[in-house]
């Protein structure tokens, strides 16, 4: 079944690079969610320290890495999407890029990092084993006190994303079948391997927005439905958890103990 799933994600990535015209859109379907990722992320990183993008895509992070990197490396799967990468970013940075086609778990550097991002990697490999043994090649890849910004879908975003659907008469969100969305037990396993999080990160207002007042209020016409559908949103939210309706969680982590490196 792993093998079946991973092949079926991989035609998928090909299908996206080769079909989709679009830089920003080869990648996800939705690239406005990656504006606060990489805010986040460029809020924190100083200029100047190595950095190791996991999972490149078709470019967007890496044309904003480059800017600040005094060495950027990105490792994909696909060439399709490496190619699209090397297109996003400018031709005068490209002598502190180096662009590898290969999987997360056979790569390893001479050097290790200051710095790795990781966003929307885990949730593509295909089995729990494949994501936790993941983390231990990052480990290996990022230096005694090295940054790791870790943004990957968690599982229970979409439970309480269709509740507010339900609320609101609008069908469940369905999960994608090339996804495997992790679950609390797994980012436990960042603890173990020795990550502490320094800060998190959630897209939770914006999902909410998106996923489901927008749908509500585009399928109707007058002002007074827009108006009490957007009351009974408002009633459907936990305001004091928004983080709970974000369908990227993690942040910011410190490796904190190599002893096992």
């Amino acid at each position: 079944m792993t093998e079946e799933l991973d092949a079926l994600q991989k035609e998928y990535w090909r299908n996206r690079a080769t079909s989709i015209n679009d830089f920003e859109l080869k990648s996800i379907a939705d690239p406005t969610q990656r504006i606060g990722e990489m805010e986040f992320i460029l809020k924190h990183i100083p200029r100047g320290l190595r950095i190791l993008e996991i999972g490149c895509g078709s470019g967007y992070m890496t044309s904003k890495l480059a800017e600040i990197a005094s060495e950027l490396t990105c490792i994909d799967i696909q060439e399709e999407m490496i190619n699209a990468s090397k297109l996003m970013v400018p031709k005068n940075l490209h002598t502190k890029v180096k662009w590898f086609c290969e999987g997360l778990h056979n790569f390893k550097n001479a050097r290790k990092f200051d710095v790795i991002v990781c966003s929307r990697v885990f949730i593509n490999f295909p089995s729990r084993h494949l994501q936790i043994t993941g983390l231990d090649s990052v480990r290996s890849n990022l230096k005694d006190g090295g940054m790791l910004f870790f943004l990957e879908g968690e599982e229970s975003a979409f439970i309480h994303l269709n509740i507010s659907r339900e609320k609101l008469g609008l069908t469940q969100i369905k999960k994608s079948p090339i996804n495997l969305y992790l679950d609390k037990v797994f980012f436990n396993e960042l603890g173990k391997r020795g990550f502490k999080l320094q800060e998190k990160f959630d897209n939770g207002l914006y999902d909410a927005i998106t996923r489901v007042l927008v749908p509500a209020l585009d399928s109707l016409e007058d002002l007074k439905s827009k108006q009490r559908q957007s009351y009974e949103w408002i009633q459907s939210i936990d305001w004091k958890d928004l983080s709970k309706y974000s369908r990227v969680t993690g942040g910011l982590y410190k490796l904190i103990n190599t002893t096992n490196n």
